[in-house]
């Protein structure tokens, strides 16, 4: 089946006007020149409800004349191949512009091999997508070497105290502005950076997104017929994040019939961005595979909705949203453990770059072990220099000619270079 062309044309002209009154939100810490000017396919993917519909309009805004359409509407629900076709025709009855912004076209068939074809004629496509797996194999096998990929993750700290309208390029260090980050920092840490749950302080939208991920994303993508076998397996690595965990392990405690079937539905959360597998740094990529693993989740504020622990670690939390930050600055990570253990570890140009260890309460009870798996993990990889990311501490520690930096999360999280003036307020 198809669209047809006189209500085809209706829902794009009725989409873009929608489009075009759409706010512009909360700019988002991209590098859009470097994605206007390619040459190449953008896609933009990442959980449902993490604003890509939104960046999509902020794309648009530098562009005087453009053509949009999301298909994720109802309306296109019989929309298959032969109609791309007319949308095209529909497109240049509107005007002639060659901008195209596409959103959740992974929902239409082949839609690969029509991008393909416009890329090649020379239009400027934006694509957006929730589902990693689909996208990546899509676009792995038909447009190879013709995209660029940005993953959209919930509001870092950064981009929540821009919608309190505050600027960190002009952060002062003092008291008053100190005072008022602190505090957004804690709504921060309490809330989670789902845009919806912050524009409309309805926490119950966070909750909502989760379920319609379930639904929408994994259950009917999939055909999932265990349905109770999946939330358990989700519920459960809600429950245990930045904690180890093996697919034996969840089978056993969850009582499921196979480590098959939990691999698969950890892939299925993954594929939807609801979850990330960390891994445990080693050279043999066999025994990463292998190895136990961490689980993340992509919002800390779901993470405490499905927290059935009334007295949630705190320290988890904090863990989260390093993760989190570092996913954003494009960091590719590891967890270091031998006799001791260090959060996470940085990988760039084939060698460990960063070493990261995370403690709400950095104090005389967990010094010598938060010290030692830094100072393991510094040994192991040839590193002088480790980051301790704490609540709201600072210090600078020399060990065994190394330098340990102890940072507070919140400045961390909004300054542009890490760890950036630690060291020069220490030398005033």
């Amino acid at each position: 089946m198809s669209v047809a062309i006189n209500k085809l044309k209706g829902i794009v002209v009725d989409q873009n006007n929608n489009f075009q009154g759409k706010s512009l939100g909360v700019i988002r810490e991209i590098e859009f020149e470097k994605y206007l000017h390619t040459d190449k396919i953008v896609i933009l993917t990442g959980m449902r409800r993490t604003g890509k519909s939104t960046l999509l309009r902020q794309f648009a805004q530098h562009f005087e004349n453009y053509h949009f359409l999301n298909f994720d509407d109802e309306r296109l629900l019989n929309f298959d191949l032969s109609d791309f076709e007319n949308l095209i025709l529909i497109f240049k009855q509107l005007n002639e512009s060659k901008i195209l912004f596409f959103d959740e076209i992974q929902n239409i068939p082949h839609w690969e091999n029509f991008v393909r074809r416009l890329h090649d004629e020379d239009y400027k496509v934006f694509i957006t997508g929730s589902n990693a797996k689909l996208l990546s194999s899509e676009l792995s096998t038909h447009l190879t070497g013709r995209y660029q990929k940005i993953e959209i993750y919930p509001f870092s700290f950064r981009e929540v105290l821009k919608y309190f309208d505050f600027n960190c390029q002009k952060f002062d260090q003092s008291t008053v502005q100190k005072s008022f980050i602190l505090q957004k920092f804690d709504w921060y840490f309490q809330n989670g950076g789902l845009p919806e749950m912050i524009k409309y302080q309805d926490f119950e939208i966070i909750l909502k997104t989760y379920e319609d991920i379930i639904y929408r994303d994994i259950i009917s993508r999939f055909a999932i017929r265990d349905i109770k076998t999946l939330k358990q397996v989700s519920f459960y690595l809600f429950n245990n994040i930045a904690t180890e965990f093996s697919y034996q392990n969840i089978k056993n405690i969850l009582n499921i019939a196979s480590t098959t079937t939990v691999k698969n539905f950890v892939s299925y959360l993954e594929d939807a961005y609801l979850i990330f597998e960390l891994f445990k740094y080693d050279y043999s990529l066999k025994k990463q595979f292998i190895n136990n693993k961490k689980c993340f989740g992509i919002d800390h504020g779901l993470q405490k909705k499905l927290s059935i622990s009334p007295s949630l670690n705190l320290g988890r939390i904090l863990e989260n949203i390093v993760f989190l930050e570092l996913k954003r600055r494009g960091k590719t990570v590891f967890f270091h453990r031998n006799k001791y253990e260090c959060d996470f570890v940085t990988w760039e140009n084939n060698q460990i770059k960063e070493l990261f260890q995370v403690c709400y309460d950095f104090n005389a009870q967990n010094r010598t072990r938060e010290i030692a798996g830094l100072v393991e993990a510094m040994e192991t990889y040839q590193i002088e220099q480790g980051v301790i990311l704490s609540f709201d501490q600072e210090e600078i520690i020399e060990q065994a000619n190394r330098k340990i930096l102890v940072v507070p999360v919140w400045q961390w999280l909004i300054e542009d270079k890490l760890t950036m003036g630690l060291e020069e307020k220490n030398n005033i």
